[in-house]
């Protein structure tokens, strides 16, 4: 299952596989968590060193106190950030011109689009990676693209055009 996880600030891509292996980023740990008191002080094993944490569970999140560290940590799945993005599609009327603009900095990686095509709601025009997390952009409603504004391999910043739908 993949997540993203930001800790202070900063955000991580976690994938947690089926045989107890966690992936942050590009690298792999293998990760055991286990109560010690049915409570906040948990045991935490990475790649076998032990480690003593306390975790307090807050309405927005995590708070953790790692040797003597306090973290905060929001975790929240892949998936529930794709749909979140679907729900938060901006309404835009047919026949009028629609951008569709970079919702943060990053690199495109894919424009599975072309000039002239017709394009439902919801559809993936552009795919940008940002934070090590593939975000998939969606066609805020159905027309024809009108104008692509980049390729794969740019990286475009924050607002800037990606797409054009008439």
């Amino acid at each position: 299952m993949k997540y993203l996880a930001r800790v202070n600030d900063r955000a991580f891509q976690v994938t947690v596989e089926d045989d107890g292996r966690v992936v942050v980023g590009d690298r792999a740990f293998s990760v055991d968590l286990t109560s010690i008191d049915e409570g906040a002080l948990f045991s935490l094993l990475i790649d076998h060193e032990s480690y003593e944490l306390v975790v307090d569970e807050g309405q927005d999140g995590y708070r953790l106190l790692l040797w003597g560290e306090t973290y905060e940590v929001v975790v929240e799945s892949a998936q529930s950030q794709q749909v979140e993005m679907r729900r938060s599609l901006p309404t835009v009327p047919a026949g009028e011109e629609c951008v569709v603009r970079a919702p943060m900095p990053g690199l495109v990686v894919q424009v599975p689009v072309s000039a002239g095509q017709e394009v439902s709601v919801g559809q993936v025009l552009v795919v940008l990676e940002s934070m090590k997390m593939e975000n998939e952009l969606l066609a805020p409603r159905q027309g024809v693209v009108k104008a692509i504004h980049v390729a794969a391999g740019d990286t475009p910043r924050l607002d800037e055009p990606l797409v054009t739908l008439m």
